[in-house]
């Protein structure tokens, strides 16, 4: 999004900008790449229902994990 680089810099500081904005898209974009792979791996082992329960552990891990640094960045 447009607003990445200023929440980063306000955030985090403007000092090492590049390195702390690349260290945070290597995850992002290291699953990027692997996601059309592994995706059809599972789908070759059992169809869609791998893949869709794999996109829903992801996708439930990553809302308990924000909101327990929620949590912990209020008190």
């Amino acid at each position: 999004s447009i607003l990445k680089p200023v929440l980063i810099a306000e955030t985090l500081g403007r000092e090492d900008f590049g390195t702390i904005s690349g260290s945070l898209a290597l995850p992002y974009l290291a699953g990027f790449a692997a996601a059309p792979w592994l995706g059809g791996w599972l789908w070759s082992l059992g169809g869609y229902n791998p893949v869709i329960a794999l996109a829903a552990i992801l996708a439930t891990t990553a809302l308990t994990a924000v909101t327990w640094l929620q949590h912990t960045a209020l008190r």
